[in-house]
């Protein structure tokens, strides 16, 4: 750990009460911010979901597909970084019966440090790539993401990532033919919603990928193999920054 990350303004030994209380969260809440400690704040335990308020930009996302892959090494990822003493908001954990999904999106957006496990999968779901357009849009794109990128997401080079910007092209074709089939006697809002994302998604595709592609990111097996380190010393010192703001 650099010398700048035992400042005197972060306590990493603060433990966190097993089960929170409303007085608890909201004696962090009204902390300076120079003395917010990492641990109150990135907790998920299930009593303080609704609770966190204005303090949630401070906890560490994870953005993933599901399933597969992707998911075993978020697995992996989630008990390693627990280990350090950083808790993750990841969808599963947080995420009620019938909560907004596109409310969590959002937050994720707003999120001040977000890993990034970025697989094929990832690169032609609405939600991930929505997700990932979010924290673009709310700045500081580079500075607060960590990324993780499997193997089979071919976005290092420009030929492969032109084949992601045509299936999105294709998605967009598909839902207009859809939407025409019906003619214009439907109110379809919400459709046209999706749609206004999914082209979204496409303008911002090649700026988005190219951040990413443009990180010296070492493997995924690089990173299970050393117990993802080096992405926990990058969360830590994303943390570390806005506290001492």
């Amino acid at each position: 750990m650099s010398e700048y990350l035992r400042s005197e303004n972060l306590v990493y030994k603060k433990q966190v009460p097993a089960h929170p209380t409303q007085e608890y969260v909201n004696s962090v809440a009204q902390r300076p911010k120079n003395q917010v400690f990492r641990q109150d704040v990135t907790v998920h335990n299930q009593d303080t979901k609704e609770s966190l308020g204005d303090d949630y930009e401070y906890a560490v996302f994870i953005s993933y597909a599901w399933e597969g892959e992707s998911e075993r090494i978020v697995c992996e990822l989630e008990q390693a970084f627990n280990q350090r003493g950083i808790h993750v908001l990841r969808d599963k954990n947080y995420l009620s019966y019938k909560s907004s999904i596109k409310e969590f999106e959002h937050r994720i957006g707003q999120g001040q440090c977000i890993i990034l496990v970025i697989s094929d999968k990832y690169l032609r779901s609405e939600h991930c790539m929505y997700e990932m357009l979010l924290i673009l849009k709310n700045k500081n794109f580079c500075e607060r993401i960590v990324p993780l990128v499997l193997d089979d997401a071919s976005i290092f080079n420009a030929i492969d990532r032109v084949s992601y910007i045509q299936y999105w092209q294709n998605e967009i074709q598909r839902l207009k033919d859809e939407i025409s089939k019906l003619g214009s006697f439907y109110k379809m809002k919400n459709t046209y919603d999706d749609l206004d994302k999914y082209k979204q998604i496409l303008d911002s595709f090649d700026e988005l990928s190219h951040l990413v592609s443009d990180m010296n990111i070492p493997p995924s097996e690089m990173h299970v193999n050393n117990n993802f380190s080096a992405m926990i010393d990058a969360v830590e010192e994303v943390l570390s920054e806005k506290s001492t703001i």
